[in-house]
């Protein structure tokens, strides 16, 4: 982006973090997390709702949850969406569990 003179910022990020997560590029969108990062820029909760409902997507349960505690590591307050997704992903998690057992 630095290339083209993009001037990037949170919402620039949140647009293409959420793009890709739409389109299942979970690591691609990962690394723009990192980028931030590397950049000294937060990430907002929008951004990581779009990481953690493609990761429920996925059924990478286990990931959806670590990125909610860094959510919280990182002093963000999870909105409804949030909750919805981390509710909805764990009865449907639940409920795979339960089929893969009969």
């Amino acid at each position: 982006m630095l290339a083209k003179n993009i001037v990037s910022n949170d919402i620039m990020y949140t647009v293409l973090v959420n793009g890709l997560c739409n389109k299942g590029q979970l690591e691609n969108a990962r690394k723009i997390l990192e980028e931030m990062d590397k950049k000294s820029m937060v990430a907002n909760v929008v951004i990581y709702n779009s990481l953690i409902g493609g990761y429920f997507r996925e059924g990478k349960l286990q990931e959806a949850f670590k990125l909610h505690d860094e959510m919280l590591d990182r002093g963000l307050v999870p909105d409804d969406r949030t909750y919805d997704f981390l509710v909805t992903g764990k009865v449907k998690g639940v409920d795979s569990m339960r089929e893969g057992s009969v």
